[in-house]
């Protein structure tokens, strides 16, 4: 287990690195549309079991559990900066669970040696948006057409980033 947190009559929330047993999970999740409609994917990723299991063996991506139940996924990459990207089952969203995943899973990132995190985020995600910013993100540049989505699509995003220390 990585991260733990009970608290007095809420289900507990954990944070644990995937391992090979949560590949259903995933699987289904990366391949379901509605979840992964908020990060460009509107009809999922339409990726392989076996491919999930590699991206579950990079060791960056961990599942999150409330009550022992799978909710989301956190994980990371690191390159000039530690970026990161959350997922929650659509039950879980808008209950402020994403904020408190997103504050437990930093603390980890921080241990790990993190200075600075990065988000993409799809000019269309407000609610992603609105959670960042909420946790000491700034927008540092706007991509016009920056990405394109699986069907063809140019889409904006924004480069969000936070400073330790600041």
């Amino acid at each position: 287990m990585l991260l733990k947190l009970d608290a007095p009559g809420l289900p507990t929330l954990e944070i644990r690195r995937a391992n090979e047993e949560d590949t259903e999970f995933f699987y289904h999740w990366w391949n379901n549309g509605e979840l992964m409609s908020n990060v460009g994917f509107d009809t999922g990723l339409d990726i392989s079991k076996e491919n999930t299991i590699k991206s579950i063996s990079s060791g960056n991506l961990f599942i999150v559990l409330y009550g022992g139940e799978p909710i989301g996924e956190v994980n990371y990459k690191v390159r000039d900066m530690y970026e990161f990207g959350i997922k929650l089952i659509p039950a879980y969203q808008n209950k402020g669970l994403g904020k408190t995943v997103l504050s437990l899973f930093f603390e980890y990132l921080y241990y790990i040696g993190a200075k600075n995190l990065v988000a993409d985020v799809l000019v269309s995600n407000k609610r992603a948006q609105k959670l960042y910013s909420s946790l000491g993100f700034k927008v540092v540049e706007v991509k016009k057409g920056g990405w394109v989505d699986p069907e063809g699509v140019k889409r904006d995003y924004l480069i969000m980033v936070k400073e330790y220390g600041k």
